[in-house]
C-alpha cells in the first residue's frame, strides 16, 4: 500500500536573452516583396507549456524554415504561454503566441516579421478587405471551459474556426474566448484527445469535454533507429506512461509496473519472499536451455537482467537485479514484442526488448516533488493439514492398508504449525519509504535529481531489505545542432532473504510436511524455525548505472546519434550456518560459511544515422544505418569455510577452506541497415537487414544475419473510408510485419575445453583435469522468426479502442 503524503513545487525565474538585432530587421523589409505560396503549405505540429515567446520562436525556427525578425522594444519575449497545436498553418500558430501582445506580423516568402500593431510594415501592399473581414463586424465572443472525462480542466487545448486561420488555446483552468460567427465550426484539438467539432449558434457559452485518442496517431516509440512515430510501425508496440502508475496503485518494483498493462507479457514471482524477483515472458517462451528474459535497456544503456541472481541454494526463490531500479524514476516503458519487431536488436532480443526511459529535467523553473510511504504485509493463506490415522491400538496406518482392509482406523489427528498462533513464524510485516526529486533547467542546460530510500519487512524475521537510489540525469544543448544527455544511477542495497520453497531447509516444506500433532516436534518436519532462522543469507549490491548520448541534428534531414554506456554492479553473496546451532544438514550443524563476491560489466556502445528525403510530393523515404558494440564481463570469486570454530563466523576460522573462481565473458558486434518508404503519410513500408558477430559463435560459423519487412497502413485516412464512423468505425489501421532474431548460445557452449581438479593417486595428492565440454566450431545463435499480423481500431465515435495481433513464431 502506498501513500503520497507530500509534494510540492517552487519556482526560480530564468531570464533570458535576445539575440536578433534591429539592423536585421530593418535589411529584411526591403526583400518582403514575393507571394506566400510557402505558408500555406506548410504546416506544424508544437507542444510547449509555460514556455517563454522566444524559446517558441526558436523551436519555430528549428523545425521549419522560417526566420523570425523582431526588435527588442515591441515585444516581451519573457512572456510565458502555452502551445498545443498539430499540423497546423504558421499563421494559425503565430495568432497563439501573439494573441495577447500589441504586435502583429507579416510573412514574405520564409520571413516573419514582426511589427507594433498600430504600425505599418514599410513597402508592404495592402490586400483589399476580404468578405471574411467583413463578417467579423457580426461576430460575437464565444466562451467556455475544456475539460476531459474526469472534469480536469485541459490547459493549452488549441481552438480554431473552421476553415480560417483565426485561433486561441485554453489557459491553465481550461478557458478559452473566441471571436466567432453564427455558423462557424470551432475544432477543437489536443495532443492524446480526439479532434472535437463544435457549430456556433446563439449560445454565447459553449462548453466541450474532449475523449481520449485511443489512437493517436503522433504517438512516438523509442526503436533501434531513434524516435519514431508508432502509426509508422508494423509491429505491436506497447507503450506504457507509467509516471503516475506509482501514485496510483501499490508499486514495490518495476514487475509491477508492467504486471496486467500489455497483452502478452506474463510476469511470474520466483517467491513470496520481500525483495524477490520475477521472472517476464514476452510471446512465450523461445529457448529450453537458455535464458528466455527479454533484453532491457535504461535509457538507451543495456543493463544486467539477472533473473535468478543468486550464488547459492535458495529453494527457487531469487532476487532480480530488474529490481533494483526505482520505480518512482521510471517515465515511461515500451515493450517491444517478438522476434520481428526486435530484429534490429539483433542476437540477444529473440524474447523481446523492454526499454525504460526515466524521467528528464524540462525548461523552466525547479519543481521539487517529495513522498513518504509506508504498509504492512501479512500472510493471509489457510495451509492444508497434516493428517495421521492411528488404529485402536495407537499404531497409523497407510491409506492401502485401508482399501485392503488390513487397517481400520479409530482416529484422525491433524495439525498445521503455519496456521496455529501458538507455533506461527509469520508476523506482520511494515514496510517505509521516502523519496525527494527536483527537475527544471534552461534551454542550455537541464536536469533531473532523485534519491530514494527504502526499508522493508517481509513476514518472516529473517526476510528484510534496505535500498538506497541516487539519480542524477541532465541534458545540455552544446549548439542549435548538437544536444548531449548524460544519465547516471546508483543503487546500494542489503537483502536478508530467508530459505524456503523447494529445499529441504525451506520453512514452508517443514511445515506442508510436519507432524499430526503439537506434542511431536511442535508440528514441524524434521527442522523448526528456530533452527532454520539461525542461518543468515544476505546478498549486498552496489550498482552503478551510467550513460552518455550525443544527438547532432545539422538539418531536417539528417540525425546522428551516438551512445555509449556502462552497467557495473558489485555483488557479494554469503551465507552461514553457526555451529552447535544450525540444522543437522550436510553436516552444516559443524558450522559453515559461504561467500561469493561478483562484478558484473555490461558495455554498450550504439551509433545510429538515418537520413530523410522526398523522393515526391507524397512518397518519402527515411534510411538508416547502425553500428553496435556489446560487451559482458563476470568475475566472480568463491570462498567455502566448513567445520568452523564455535563463536566465529569467518572462514580463517575454519577447519576445511574451499575456494574458486570464473571469469565469463561475452562481445558481439552488429550493423544493420533500415528503409522506410512512406506514401502520402498513410502507408508505411519498411525492410530491413541486421548482421551480427559474437565470440560465443562457433569458430567455423562467421557472421548471422536477421532480415525483417513490415507495413502499416492507416486506411481510415483514405478517400474510400471518409463515410466509415457511420458503419461504427472511427479509425483503422492494418498492419504486417515478417522478421528473425536470435539468442546467443552461452560464452564457452562452443569452445572445448578442461577443468582443473585435484586428486589423489597412490596416496598422493595430485592434479588433473577432466573435459568441461566437448565444444562445438560451427555452434550458432538460437534463431526465432515470427509472422505478425493485425489491426488498430477505435469504434463507435471512438468511444471503444480494439487492437487485434496474430503471431506465429518459430525456433530453431
Amino acid at each position: 500500500m502506498k501513500n503520497t503524503l507530500c509534494k510540492g513545487y517552487f519556482a526560480i525565474k530564468v531570464d533570458l536573452k535576445m539575440k536578433m538585432t534591429a539592423l536585421l530587421l530593418l535589411v529584411a523589409l526591403f526583400q518582403l516583396q514575393a507571394n506566400n505560396t510557402y505558408s500555406q503549405k506548410s504546416k506544424i505540429s508544437m507542444s510547449m507549456e509555460d514556455a517563454t515567446i522566444e524559446s517558441i520562436f526558436e523551436q519555430i525556427e528549428k523545425t521549419t524554415d522560417y526566420n523570425i525578425l523582431y526588435k527588442n522594444s515591441i515585444l516581451d519575449i519573457d512572456k510565458r504561454v502555452s502551445i498545443n497545436v498539430d499540423k497546423v498553418k504558421i499563421e494559425t500558430l503565430m495568432d497563439l503566441v501573439l494573441k495577447e501582445t500589441n504586435v502583429s506580423y507579416e510573412i514574405r516568402r520564409k520571413l516573419i516579421v514582426l511589427l507594433e500593431k498600430e504600425k505599418k510594415p514599410a513597402l508592404i501592399k495592402e490586400n483589399p478587405v476580404s468578405p471574411n473581414l467583413l463578417k467579423a463586424v457580426q461576430t460575437t465572443t464565444i466562451t467556455g471551459t475544456v475539460t476531459d472525462q474526469q472534469n480536469v480542466p485541459l490547459g493549452g487545448v488549441s481552438i480554431v474556426v473552421k476553415g480560417t486561420t483565426k485561433g486561441v488555446s485554453t489557459n491553465f483552468d481550461g478557458q478559452y474566448e473566441i471571436e466567432a460567427s453564427e455558423g462557424d465550426i470551432l475544432v477543437f484539438s489536443y495532443i492524446g484527445f480526439a479532434k472535437h467539432e463544435v457549430e456556433v449558434t446563439q449560445e454565447m457559452v459553449i462548453n466541450v469535454i474532449m475523449k481520449p485518442d485511443l489512437m493517436d496517431l503522433n504517438e512516438v516509440v523509442v526503436t533501434a533507429t531513434g524516435v519514431r512515430r508508432k502509426v509508422e510501425l508494423g509491429n505491436s508496440i506497447a507503450n506504457l506512461n507509467v509516471s503516475d502508475d506509482v501514485k496510483q496503485r501499490p508499486i514495490a518494483n518495476v514487475s509491477d509496473l508492467l504486471q496486467g498493462q500489455a497483452s502478452g507479457v506474463q510476469i511470474s514471482s520466483s517467491g513470496g519472499s520481500t525483495g524477490m524477483g520475477s521472472r517476464i515472458r514476452i510471446r512465450g517462451s523461445n529457448s529450453a536451455s537458455l535464458s528466455n528474459e527479454p533484453v532491457i535497456y535504461i535509457d538507451g544503456v543495456l543493463i544486467n537482467n539477472e533473473a535468478n541472481s543468486i550464488s547459492f541454494e535458495t529453494g527457487g526463490q531469487s532476487p532480480s537485479r530488474l529490481n533494483d531500479i526505482n520505480p518512482e524514476d521510471i517515465e515511461s516503458i515500451e515493450i517491444i514484442k517478438g522476434p520481428s519487431a526486435a530484429t534490429l536488436y539483433g542476437s540477444i532480443a529473440a524474447n523481446g526488448v523492454i526499454r525504460i526511459t526515466t524521467k528528464k529535467g524540462k525548461q523552466g523553473e525547479p519543481r521539487w516533488s517529495a513522498f513518504l510511504e509506508s504498509g504492512l504485509v501479512e500472510d493471509v493463506t489457510t495451509y492444508p493439514r497434516n493428517y495421521q490415522a492411528l488404529d485402536a491400538d495407537g499404531n497409523s496406518g497407510f491409506n492401502f492398508e485401508a482399501a485392503e482392509g488390513t487397517f481400520v482406523h479409530s482416529v484422525v489427528n491433524s495439525f498445521q504449525p503455519l496456521n496455529d498462533p501458538r507455533t506461527s513464524p509469520f508476523r506482520t510485516g511494515q514496510s517505509y519509504g521516502a523519496g525527494l526529486s527536483v527537475s527544471g533547467g534552461s534551454e542550455a542546460l537541464s536536469y533531473f535529481l532523485s534519491g530514494s530510500i527504502t526499508d522493508g519487512e517481509g513476514v518472516l524475521s529473517v526476510n528484510n531489505i534496505q535500498r538506497t537510489n541516487f539519480r542524477g540525469n541532465f541534458g545540455a544543448k552544446i549548439t542549435e545542432s548538437l544536444k548531449v544527455n548524460l544519465s547516471t544511477g546508483y543503487t546500494n542495497s542489503d537483502l536478508e532473504l530467508p530459505l524456503n520453497d523447494n529445499f529441504a531447509l525451506g520453512l514452508m516444506g517443514q511445515g506442508l510436511n510436519g507432524t499430526p500433532s503439537i506434542d511431536i516436534n511442535n508440528g514441524w518436519g524434521e527442522f523448526t524455525p528456530e533452527e532454520l532462522f539461525t542461518i543468515d543469507t544476505r546478498q549486498r549490491i552496489n550498482r552503478f548505472t551510467s550513460g552518455l548520448e550525443a544527438l547532432w541534428q545539422p538539418n531536417e534531414k539528417l540525425n546522428v546519434r551516438v551512445a555509449g554506456g556502462l552497467d557495473f554492479t558489485s555483488r557479494w553473496d554469503s551465507q552461514f550456518f553457526p555451529t552447535g546451532e544450525a540444522p543437522d544438514f550436510l553436516n552444516y550443524d559443524e558450522g559453515a560459511r559461504f561467500s561469493n563476491r561478483f562484478n558484473d560489466f555490461v558495455y554498450t556502445l550504439d551509433a545510429v544515422g538515418s537520413y530523410k528525403a522526398d523522393l515526391t510530393e507524397n512518397i518519402n523515404s527515411r534510411t538508416s544505418l547502425g553500428f553496435q558494440y556489446l560487451q559482458n564481463l563476470s568475475q566472480g570469486t568463491f570462498a567455502t569455510g566448513l567445520q568452523l570454530v564455535a563463536g566465529s563466523n569467518s572462514i580463517a576460522g575454519a577447519a576445511v577452506t574451499q575456494s574458486n573462481e570464473q571469469t565469463i565473458e561475452s562481445r558481439t558486434v552488429g550493423v544493420f541497415l533500415e528503409e522506410q518508404v512512406s506514401f502520402k503519410d498513410k502507408l508505411f513500408v519498411t525492410g530491413a537487414i541486421r548482421a551480427d558477430r559474437g565470440s560465443s559463435f562457433g569458430a567455423s560459423f562467421n557472421s548471422v544475419f536477421y532480415p525483417k519487412i513490415s507495413a502499416s497502413w492507416l486506411i481510415s485516412e483514405e478517400d474510400f473510408f471518409s463515410n466509415s464512423d457511420k458503419f461504427g468505425i472511427s479509425s483503422l489501421r492494418l498492419r504486417g510485419a515478417w522478421g528473425a532474431s536470435g539468442v546467443q548460445p552461452g560464452t564457452n557452449d562452443a569452445l572445448r575445453f578442461f577443468n582443473p581438479i585435484a586428486a589423489t593417486l597412490d596416496g598422493q595428492s595430485v592434479t588433473g583435469v577432466t573435459i568441461g565440454s566437448v565444444g562445438n566450431e560451427n555452434l550458432s545463435p538460437e534463431r526465432s522468426t515470427e509472422l505478425e499480423l493485425g489491426f488498430d481500431a477505435k469504434l463507435l465515435s471512438n468511444r471503444v479502442g480494439l487492437e487485434m495481433t496474430y503471431f506465429y513464431k518459430k525456433n530453431t
